[in-house]
């Protein structure tokens, strides 16, 4: 227990400092990483199916359902349509320093809502390998950092999901970012996160 919990304050402690420093990161920045993203998903489609695969007869043999396996199920299509996904979000506006409202008070000061990142987000979800990608894309492209929390059933596939960030943060856009993923397995679940910090 604690071991957990050590491990657990490490993760939101690097995940809150990392928070800090995306929230800056400029839209083109993040756009240009979250398109190699969806790239080496297309390139690594084979290792990440074979990765599934062990995924897959883990899940029969721990008595899955045919719905519970066709979630956890990862093939060549579904990995183009997550892809694809990343894509869409990379065509989204940005959505960080976005003014939503403004007003001048009757003693002239302007007061403005402006939409900012949440920070620190602890996601949580079981069976549907392709949310770890979707929940970080989606994080990055905000400006926030994340804590992944999924199916100890599908850890093979997350740890190989965890591969693709470290490996596309050292780019160009991100050379003077760290970016941390790990993939550990915490009683019935596993967590991964994907953070960035100095």
């Amino acid at each position: 227990m604690t071991d957990t919990l050590s491990y657990s304050q490490r993760l939101a402690s690097n995940a809150r400092g990392a928070a800090t420093q995306l929230a800056s990161v400029a839209a083109g920045r993040k756009n240009a990483w979250l398109q190699r993203v969806a790239d080496t998903l297309r390139d690594d489609a084979t290792a990440i199916v074979a990765a599934n695969t062990k995924d897959m007869d883990a899940g029969v043999s721990s008595g899955l359902n045919a719905a519970m396996l066709d979630r956890l199920k990862l093939t060549p299509e579904r990995i183009e349509s997550l892809a694809r996904a990343v894509e869409h979000i990379i065509s989204l506006p940005d959505p960080v320093g976005e003014v939503i409202e403004g007003q001048r008070r009757p003693n002239g000061l302007f007061v403005s809502r402006v939409r900012v990142p949440l920070g620190v987000v602890f996601f949580i979800y079981e069976s549907r390998p392709n949310v770890t990608i979707d929940a970080a894309a989606l994080c990055v492209k905000s400006g926030n950092a994340v804590i992944l929390r999924g199916a100890v059933k599908r850890f093979t596939a997350i740890k190989r999901s965890g591969m693709w960030w470290p490996k596309h943060c050292w780019q160009k856009d991100f050379r003077n970012m760290r970016c941390n993923s790990w993939s550990r397995p915490i009683g019935r679940s596993s967590v991964t996160c994907c953070q960035w910090g100095t």
